[in-house]
C-alpha cells in the first residue's frame, strides 16, 4: 500500500471519528442545571353550616409527617425520589437538568387522626428552564376539627374519640383555637371539660374532607342554673394555605446532580437520585 493511500485512509478515520463525536455531542447536549423550590397554594377548605357567632378566623395549616417527593423527566424517563418531612419542605431545593418534568409530593395519610395536614400535590408537563419555586396546588382527604379556647379548662386537653380511641387536640403556642385533623367520612366525639362549672362537654362530628368544623362554648342564658352549652360556629375561615417557599435559592441545598454518568447526589448530603429505564451518559 502507498504511502499516499495509507494517508488518505488515516485521514478518513480520523474525520470519521470526529464526525461520530459531533452528532453524540448533537445527541446528547451538556444540559443545564437548575435550582428548584416548592410553593403550595391552598387546599380549598369550606366551611361547615352552623349556627354560632364568631367570624373571620384564619386558619394555616400545619405540615408534618414524612413522604417523599419524585420529580420525572419525561424527556429521559427517569425518576428522581427522595424522603421528605413535612415540617423541613420550607428549607428544601433540589437541583435538576432542563427539561419536562411530572412532579408529585405525597405526604398523605391513613390513619384516623392526624395533628397535622396530610397533603397530596401534582404538577405534570412543567418545563424547567430556570432556576425558581414552582407553585403547586395541594388536596387532601382529612377534614379540620377547630374548639375556641374559650371556656374550656385548658388543664384538660380536649380529645375527638373514635371507636372508643381518644386523640388528644393540639393547641399551637399562642393559639386561640385546638385543632385534630380527622380522614373523611370519620364519626366521632368531640369532648372539652368547661372552666365555670367543670362539666364534660360532648358534641358528636362527622367529618368531610377538605371541611371545616369550628365549635365555642357559648354561656346558656336561657338555663336557670346558668348552663354552658357547647355549639356548632358558622366560622368564617380565611384559609391563609401553606407555605414551602418560595426560598433564598443560595440556601440549604439538599442535591445536586451533575449526571456525569450516574444520579448520584453530588452535594454531599447523601441524596442520591434512581435511574429507572434510562441510560446517562
Amino acid at each position: 500500500m502507498s504511502k499516499f493511500v495509507k494517508t488518505l485512509l488515516r485521514t478518513t478515520i480520523i474525520l470519521s471519528l470526529f464526525l461520530i463525536n459531533c452528532i453524540e455531542e448533537k445527541e446528547n447536549p451538556q444540559l443545564e442545571v437548575f435550582e428548584i423550590s416548592l410553593a403550595l397554594g391552598q387546599v380549598q377548605f369550606v366551611e361547615s353550616t352552623s349556627t354560632g357567632r364568631l367570624n373571620n378566623i384564619a386558619w394555616e395549616h400545619i405540615l408534618g409527617g414524612t413522604g417523599t417527593i419524585t420529580f420525572t423527566n419525561t424527556d429521559i424517563s427517569q425518576d428522581y425520589v427522595f424522603d421528605v418531612q413535612g415540617d423541613q419542605l420550607a428549607s428544601a431545593s433540589y437541583k435538576l437538568p432542563q427539561g419536562t418534568y411530572d412532579i408529585s409530593l405525597d405526604l398523605s395519610s391513613t390513619n384516623t387522626t392526624e395533628q397535622f395536614l396530610p397533603v397530596t400535590a401534582t404538577l405534570n408537563d412543567y418545563l424547567i428552564v430556570a432556576d425558581e419555586a414552582i407553585e403547586m396546588s395541594g388536596d387532601t382527604n382529612f377534614g379540620l376539627v377547630l374548639l375556641n379556647t374559650q371556656y374550656v379548662d385548658q388543664t384538660v386537653t380536649p380529645t375527638f374519640t373514635v371507636n372508643s380511641v381518644a386523640a388528644e387536640m393540639v393547641l399551637p403556642t399562642g393559639g386561640s383555637y385546638y385543632y385534630v385533623y380527622v380522614i373523611d367520612g370519620t364519626t366521632g366525639d368531640l369532648s372539652t371539660v368547661e372552666s365555670v362549672y367543670s362539666q364534660t362537654l360532648t358534641q358528636s362530628v362527622t367529618v368531610a374532607a377538605k371541611n371545616i368544623y369550628g365549635y365555642t362554648l357559648e354561656l346558656n342564658e336561657a338555663s336557670d342554673i346558668g348552663g354552658i352549652s357547647v355549639l356548632l360556629s358558622d366560622f368564617t375561615v380565611n384559609e391563609t394555605g401553606i407555605s414551602f417557599g418560595p426560598l433564598d435559592l443560595s440556601q440549604d441545598l439538599i442535591a445536586y446532580f451533575p449526571f456525569n454518568g450516574d444520579a448520584n447526589d453530588a452535594s454531599g448530603n447523601g441524596n442520591h437520585g434512581v435511574v429507572n429505564g434510562a441510560t446517562l451518559v
